[in-house]
């Protein structure tokens, strides 16, 4: 494994995660069902904005980590204190918004220690698990989270998105984490 760290974005790196999550975003879904370039590049220019990440960044309920690799940016990983949907109700549980990886940074194990960070984070505010959405048609997502790190799907929701003034509905799992390890 090529030597990595995990830091705590500062408000000058939110373009950078905005450049990683529009890239990471496009990496995964283009050619994934109706996902085309074009539908990924509307969609990028709506959400990954640097003024939005700069406002998360000061906000207490959200929590960054950004991951570099031999000094290069990876990915980064976003964790959301947020009421939690019913299925997941009762489980002390915070939601992993995002774990984003670059897709030259698979198979390095690389997103196992991103994981790693975030159940720290997560047991230091005194969580037990964390949830997220996944979806349905993201096998790898899904195989990472479900076979090698327990994840079981708790339930789903719809994950609708406007671009280009159509609106588009995904289904998405809503998966739980088994109790975090220690």
């Amino acid at each position: 494994m090529r030597p990595y760290s995990i830091i705590e974005p500062t408000l000058d790196d939110a373009p950078l995660l905005a450049k990683i999550g529009a890239q990471t975003f496009s990496e995964t879904f283009v050619g994934m069902q109706y996902y085309t370039d074009e539908i990924c590049d509307a969609y990028n220019a709506q959400t990954f904005l640097p003024e939005k990440i700069r406002a998360q960044l000061v906000d207490p309920k959200f929590r960054f980590f950004l991951l570099l690799c031999a000094g290069e940016p990876a990915g980064y990983a976003k964790l959301h204190e947020r009421d939690p949907p019913e299925c997941v109700a009762g489980k002390n549980a915070i939601y992993l918004e995002r774990i984003y990886l670059l897709k030259k940074f698979h198979r390095d194990g690389l997103g196992s220690k991103l994981l790693a960070a975030v159940y720290a984070e997560a047991r230091r505010r005194g969580f037990e698990r964390t949830w997220l959405s996944v979806w349905e048609y993201n096998v790898p997502a899904v195989d990472f989270y479900k076979k090698k790190h327990g994840y079981v799907q708790a339930g789903s929701w719809e994950w609708a998105f406007e671009t280009n003034g159509k609106r588009y509905v995904d289904i998405d799992w809503l998966m739980l984490s088994p109790v975090l390890p220690q």
